[in-house]
């Protein structure tokens, strides 16, 4: 019964492959199925793998037969969607994601080289002994277009070796590369998912599991009510509390903004908590770093507007926008303290 190229290991490591899918049809359980006796192992691993989403935020490697771990990945999705939770959905399938990215880094290459061309594809080559520890090259815009994700210095292009159009890596680096990529499939599949009606001992766990569910963290508006916060910010801030990926730019505006309007470095840490990828660590490493306390001891700025609008994180309010060039102002302008002067009227319009 094994697919060609992938064996059953293979499938029980990554279950979002196609292969695996094929799998389960074969094997030809139904939910009805899965409340018999000799699927107890499935469900409870199913429920395991949901649990450990929202608890550790890191489900664990499999220690059951194949099937088992297959058979348990659907109906995990299943328990989740059925549970209606939107912040369960993000957390679960970035816990997923962590687990694939541990298994992939300890892959043998040719099974890696497979998942990353047919599942992803993002064609990886062999970096040959060029560079030491550096294994593995991908197209410099392959690159690019993943390490948008990443917020820390060394995931620039610059900080690279770069030749022939293309960038090495380590294994490693790889395989961090796609994590966010994984992620985005399963979530995308769980959207995807119709209306379940699940059997009455099932229906049982989802109600216990949307019980011990954590809520999303709302955020709290931190700074003076009088002045309130520009649009660009407000935005960021929702994406933020509603337990959304915001991009590199919008982490980096966020927080140079709020250390320029005095906020401190563990006020700015704790608005980015309820991230889905969140790591207090990395956290503290980058607002620092932004804040001049570490590395070249420079401190950011905020972004302007300009650059704002070109990353699409302007949300232009007519009133006391109009006329200033960093969101900075917008706090002054509010308070009557950043007169608009024909001068800067012409500018903005320009």
């Amino acid at each position: 019964m094994d697919s060609p190229g992938f064996g059953l290991d293979d499938l029980a490591k990554y279950p979002f492959v196609q292969e695996a899918g094929d799998r389960v049809k074969a094997l030809d359980v139904s939910l009805q199925d899965l409340e018999k006796p000799d699927f107890k192992a499935v469900v409870d691993r199913a429920r395991e793998r949901v649990e450990e989403s929202f608890g550790k935020r890191n489900i664990s490697s499999m220690n059951h037969q194949p099937d088992v771990e297959i058979l348990s990945f659907p109906l995990s999705m299943a328990l989740v969607k059925a549970s209606g939770l939107d912040h369960l959905m993000r957390r679960y399938s970035l816990s997923e994601a962590k687990k694939v990215e541990g298994f992939l880094e300890r892959e043998s290459r040719e099974v890696l080289k497979r998942i990353f061309d047919s599942i992803l594809s993002f064609p990886v080559y062999d970096g040959g002994d060029r560079y030491k520890g550096l294994d593995y090259t991908v197209n410099v815009e392959d690159f690019l277009i993943r390490s948008v994700h990443f917020h820390t210095p060394e995931w620039k292009l610059i900080n690279h070796v770069v030749s022939g159009g293309r960038v090495y890596l380590r294994k490693t680096d790889v395989v961090r590369l796609v994590r966010e990529e994984i992620r985005d499939i399963i979530e995308k599949r769980l959207k995807n998912i119709g209306p379940i009606k699940l059997p009455e001992k099932l229906s049982i766990i989802v109600q216990e599991i949307i019980q011990e569910t954590p809520p999303p963290v709302i955020m709290e508006t931190i700074g003076a009510p009088s002045i309130g916060y520009p649009p660009c910010i407000n935005h960021c801030v929702e994406i933020l509390s509603k337990g959304e990926n915001l991009h590199h730019m919008g982490r980096l505006f966020l927080a140079t903004y709020m250390l320029k309007i005095g906020k401190n470095v563990d006020e700015v840490i704790d608005m980015y908590h309820n991230a889905p990828d969140w790591n207090p660590r990395v956290s503290r490493y980058q607002v620092e770093h932004l804040a001049g306390l570490r590395g070249g001891r420079t401190k950011y700025n905020s972004p302007s507007c300009k650059t704002l609008a070109t990353n699409n994180l302007c949300f232009r309010d007519p009133k006391n926008c109009f006329g200033i060039r960093n969101p900075i102002q917008y706090g002054r302008r509010a308070k009557g303290k950043d007169k608009v002067t024909k001068s800067n009227q012409l500018k903005a319009k320009i």
